[in-house]
C-alpha cells in the first residue's frame, strides 16, 4: 500500500514539474486602440433652380385726363399676377450667378359701352390683354450660417422687357408690341425644409417704360415717345431645389 502510494506521488510530482515547464506567459499591456473619426463634411450649395409667381400691381400712375370709366378700366389693368423660373450656379458660398425668366399678366374689359365718334353713336368695348415678358442673367446674393435653415437671399438683374397688348377699342382689333430695357430687384428670405429643398418669400420690384410701340390693327402704327410704364411690384413665393456639393471641413 505504501508503494502505490510513493507511485501516486511521483505521478503528481512530474505532472507538475511539466505544467510549469510548459505554462505561456501572458504579457497584459494597455494599449488602447486608436479611433479613426470621420472627417466634417461641409454641404455647399452648387446649383439652384427655383420656380416662383404671386400677386403683381403696376405702379405707373393713372392720367387725372381720362374719363370716369376709362380711369376704371385703367385701373382694374394694375392688378395681375406673374409666373418665372431662374438657375443660378453658385461661384462661391454667398453669390451665385445665372439667367431669370418671367411672365407679368393682366387684363381687363368693359362691354356695352357707346363711343361719339364724329357725331355717331356706335356700340362697342374697351379692353386689354396684356403681357411683359422679361428675361435678364442676375446675381444672387445669399446670407446666413452654412449649417443654418434660414436665409436672406437678394436677387438682382438687368434685362430685356418684352411688351405685347391685344387691344379692342369700340369695334377694332389691334395688337400693341415694343421691346425695352428692364431692371428687377427681388429680396427676400428662403427657409430650406431639407437641405436640398427651400420654399422662398420675395417682394420684388420691376422698372421699364416702353417709348417705342408698334400697333398693327387695320393698319400698322409706329407710336414714339409712348412712354407706356410697365413697372410693377410683385410679392412672391416659390420652390426652390438645391444641388449639393460636399466640401470636407
Amino acid at each position: 500500500m505504501n508503494i502505490i502510494k510513493k507511485f501516486l506521488f511521483i505521478i503528481v510530482l512530474f505532472s507538475g514539474a511539466h505544467l510549469c515547464q510548459t505554462q505561456v506567459p501572458v504579457e497584459i499591456t494597455n494599449d488602447v486602440p486608436s479611433i479613426q473619426t470621420p472627417p466634417n463634411i461641409l454641404n455647399r450649395d452648387l446649383l439652384r433652380v427655383g420656380i416662383y409667381g404671386g400677386y403683381s400691381r403696376m405702379t405707373g400712375a393713372t392720367p387725372t385726363s381720362m374719363g370716369p370709366i376709362y380711369a376704371d378700366h385703367v385701373n382694374r389693368l394694375k392688378n395681375g399676377y406673374h409666373i418665372g423660373a431662374d438657375f443660378d450656379v453658385f461661384v462661391s458660398r454667398i453669390v451665385a450667378l445665372g439667367v431669370k425668366y418671367s411672365l407679368f399678366r393682366t387684363k381687363d374689359e368693359i362691354n356695352n359701352l357707346i363711343f361719339e365718334v364724329d357725331g355717331d353713336m356706335i356700340p362697342g368695348k374697351l379692353s386689354q390683354n396684356m403681357f411683359v415678358h422679361y428675361i435678364a442673367p442676375n446675381i444672387i446674393l445669399k446670407a446666413g450660417r452654412s449649417a443654418g435653415k434660414v436665409f436672406f437671399i437678394f436677387d438682382g438683374s438687368m434685362g430685356c422687357l418684352i411688351y405685347k397688348n391685344n387691344a379692342t377699342m369700340i369695334q377694332t382689333d389691334f395688337v400693341m408690341r415694343g421691346v425695352t430695357f428692364g431692371v428687377s430687384v427681388a429680396p427676400g428670405i428662403e427657409f430650406k425644409v431639407t437641405p436640398s429643398f427651400a420654399i422662398s418669400f420675395n417682394l420684388g420690384l420691376t422698372v421699364g417704360t416702353v417709348n417705342t410701340i408698334k400697333a398693327t390693327g387695320g393698319i400698322t402704327e409706329t407710336l414714339t415717345n409712348a412712354g407706356e410704364n410697365i413697372s410693377r411690384l410683385d410679392v412672391s413665393i416659390g420652390l426652390r431645389w438645391y444641388q449639393l456639393k460636399q466640401k470636407k471641413m
